[in-house]
C-alpha cells in the first residue's frame, strides 16, 4: 500500500508544469459543460449498516476529482460498502487515490463490476474484499498512457512517470490476484480483456453473476406420461430431456395437485411451472381431454 501511495504522490510532484496528461485535458474540457454532473455517487444514511457507491463514467471528469470522492467516502460509517463499477477509466492519479481510500476503509468492500472496469477503473476494483463480475461484463488492463507538451526533456520525464505508475498498478494487481508478477506484466503490456469467467479464473474477480435465464418447466416425468398419452416419440424424448435439465439432480417434485380436464387447465399448469405461453399452447395441442370435456369454441363454418 505504502509503495503505491508513494508512487502516486511522487508522480504528481515530479510532473513539470509544462506537462499535462490526455485525461487532464479532456477533464478540463468536460468541466466547462459538466456543471452538476459527477462520475460517482455515495448513498448512505446515518446509522445504516450498508452503503452503496456507484462509479459510472470517466474518472476525474466534470471538475470532480478523487479529493471529492475521498471526502464523501470518509463520511460513511457502515459495516459494508457495495461499490458498483461501470467505467472506461480516467485519471491515473485519481484512480490510485480512490483505490487507496477504499482499500483503507474499515468497512467490508464488495465490488460489483456491472458492465466494464477498464484501465484505472480495474485498479479501483481491486480494492474489493469481494469482487463480483457479471457474466457479460469485462475487466481491461493495459499500460498507463499520456501525452506531454514540451521538449525532449519533458517527454523523457513523462515516460519515467508512466513507468512509475505502471509499477504501482502492477503492485496492486499482483497483491489482489496472487498471480506471478511476470504474468501480470505480460497481461498489462498486451492490453488484456477478461470477460466474466475469465476474470475469475485469472484472479481478478471472485464470482460471476450469471445472466438471468428464463425458468425451465420443472415437472416430473410421470406427469407428462399421464397427461400426454399420444405424444409423438420425438416430443416425448424432448420433454424427458427438459425434465432432466430442470431437475439438476434433485428429487422430482410431486405431480401438481390440480385436476386437468381441459386444454386450458393444462396450459395454466405448464405456465405456472415456468413454461412459456407458446410452448404451453404447442404441448396442449396434443392433449385429449377425458370424455367429452372441451374448452375450445367450435370452429366457425367457412363462408360459402
Amino acid at each position: 500500500m505504502k509503495k503505491t501511495l508513494d508512487a502516486a504522490l511522487l508522480a504528481r510532484a515530479a510532473r513539470p508544469l509544462a506537462q499535462t496528461s490526455a485525461f487532464d485535458l479532456m477533464a478540463k474540457a468536460s468541466a466547462q459543460n459538466g456543471a452538476g454532473k459527477s462520475w460517482f455517487r455515495v448513498n448512505w444514511s446515518a446509522g445504516s449498516a450498508e452503503a452503496t457507491v456507484s462509479i459510472d463514467g470517466e474518472i476525474g471528469f466534470w471538475g470532480i476529482t478523487s479529493a471529492d470522492f475521498v471526502r464523501e467516502l470518509s463520511k460513511v460509517d457502515a459495516k459494508t460498502i457495495r461499490v458498483n463499477i461501470n467505467s472506461p477509466g480516467g485519471s491515473i492519479a485519481d484512480g490510485v487515490a480512490i483505490y487507496a481510500a477504499l482499500a483503507g476503509h474499515k468497512a467490508k468492500i464488495i465490488v460489483n463490476i456491472v458492465s466494464l472496469a477498464a484501465s484505472i477503473a480495474s485498479v479501483i476494483a481491486m480494492a474489493g474484499d469481494e469482487i463480483n463480475i457479471g457474466a457479460s461484463a469485462a475487466i481491461m488492463v493495459h499500460p498507463p498512457w499520456s501525452f506531454v507538451i514540451g521538449g525532449a526533456k519533458d517527454m523523457r520525464a513523462e515516460a519515467d512517470i508512466l513507468d512509475l505508475f505502471q509499477e504501482a498498478i502492477i503492485d496492486i494487481y499482483e497483491a489482489r490476484t496472487g498471480r506471478p508478477r511476470a504474468e501480470i506484466e505480460e497481461m498489462v503490456a498486451n492490453e488484456t480483456w477478461l470477460r466474466g469467467e475469465e476474470a475469475v479464473s485469472s484472479g481478478f474477480a471472485d464470482a460471476v453473476v450469471e445472466n438471468k435465464q428464463k425458468p425451465k418447466a420443472n415437472l416430473p416425468g410421470e406427469f407428462y406420461a399421464a397427461v400426454f398419452k399420444h405424444l409423438p416419440e420425438d416430443v416425448r424424448a424432448a420433454l424427458a430431456e427438459m425434465g432432466e435439465d430442470a431437475g439438476s439432480g434433485d428429487p422430482e417434485p410431486p405431480a401438481p395437485a390440480v385436476k386437468i380436464e381441459t386444454k386450458r387447465d393444462l396450459r395454466q399448469v405448464l405456465q405456472a411451472h415456468g413454461m412459456s405461453r407458446g410452448a404451453a399452447d404447442a404441448l396442449a395441442a396434443h392433449f385429449k381431454p377425458p370424455g367429452d370435456a372441451r374448452d375450445e369454441p367450435p370452429a366457425r363454418p367457412e363462408p360459402p
